[in-house]
């Protein structure tokens, strides 16, 4: 069964498609969770949360748009959840990993850690509205078609936030005092 199909029979009080629905999106939800928390047992509870939440206003999701609708759910559980327990949410990994090597010396490696700090902070920082859109372009590594469907959003706003967002960033981190590369 499709989405669609699965979403209107849950509405109409039918568990087992709901649980269809939980089955097919579970795997998904934790890796959401876990880009916010970047910890199992908080992405898996967020997670679980979160569905109970998607149960709860099934009647609300549109059925053509409900991988979308869930994903907003649990970014906004996670969001919920950081504010509560106040944590701050992990903005950026990919950095890390582009600039370590283990043939570069300690002061280097340090130097480059500091880096990776700052751009974090910095895109922190970013507006919600452009730092959504960065996170998904670049640290999940969605196209820009998916980034809009998951904001619900046209892709000409999409690409326009993307746009804004990693100019922000740019002259946020320039004076920082990190040089463009």
């Amino acid at each position: 069964m499709t989405d669609e199909e699965l979403v209107d029979a849950a509405r109409s009080g039918n568990r087992e498609a709901f649980n269809s629905l939980v089955d097919r999106y579970w795997i998904r939800s934790r890796h959401v969770a876990w880009l916010y928390l970047e910890n199992r047992e908080d992405a898996e509870d967020q997670a679980q949360s979160a569905l109970w939440n998607a149960c709860q206003h099934i009647d609300d999701c549109e059925p053509s748009r409900f991988r979308a609708w869930l994903d907003k759910i649990v970014q906004n559980q996670c969001l919920m959840f950081i504010r509560n327990s106040r944590r701050r949410p992990v903005a950026c990994r990919y950095s890390v990993k582009r600039i370590r090597s283990r043939d570069r010396g300690a002061d280097q490696q340090l130097e480059e850690n500091e880096i990776v700090e700052t751009v974090r902070r910095e895109i922190q920082k970013l507006p919600r509205i452009w730092r959504e859109v960065v996170w998904l372009r670049h640290i999940e590594g969605l196209d820009i078609d998916d980034v809009a469907k998951n904001l619900g959003i046209k892709v000409l706003a999409a690409k326009s936030r993307l746009f804004w967002g990693r100019m922000s960033l740019k002259t946020r981190c320039e004076r920082a005092g990190l040089k463009p590369v």
